[in-house]
């Protein structure tokens, strides 16, 4: 496999595509509680993840500033759906009110958590 990689706005998402690991800047909007905007994120987000060519995905939370029950069910149900599709999710970034949160909720050993985004990315990068 031929080294991909690529940045750019899809889907009005920011996404960076390293061969098969694909890393998207969750936008600030998406913590905020918004049926609408949370099911659009929640489907382009998916559609990724059903994408064959991805086998990470890791989810840049630096600009979440607050991480309310509508947002943890966010990042469930797209664990679930990395899991059945045979992927991996990452979380990376997360500030500490958003770190203590998910431990609260119990999430915090539930999801695959990176402090940084270079870091998510070299546990996840396979060289061909």
């Amino acid at each position: 496999m031929e080294n991909e990689d690529s940045t750019g706005k899809e889907d009005d998402l920011f996404v960076n595509r390293i061969n098969d690991i694909v890393v998207v800047l969750v936008p600030k909007a998406a913590s905020m509680y918004n049926p609408d905007v949370q099911e659009a994120l929640s489907g382009k987000l998916g559609q990724k993840l059903a994408d064959p060519s991805v086998r990470v995905m890791i989810l840049d939370l630096r600009e979440i500033e607050v991480c309310g029950t509508h947002f943890m069910t966010l990042l469930v149900r797209l664990h679930i759906r990395a899991r059945k599709n045979g992927k991996a999710l990452c979380l990376c970034e997360l500030n500490s009110f958003v770190r203590t949160s998910l431990g609260l909720a119990g999430l915090e050993t539930y999801f695959e958590i990176c402090g940084y985004r270079d870091e998510a990315i070299s546990k996840h990068a396979h060289f061909k």
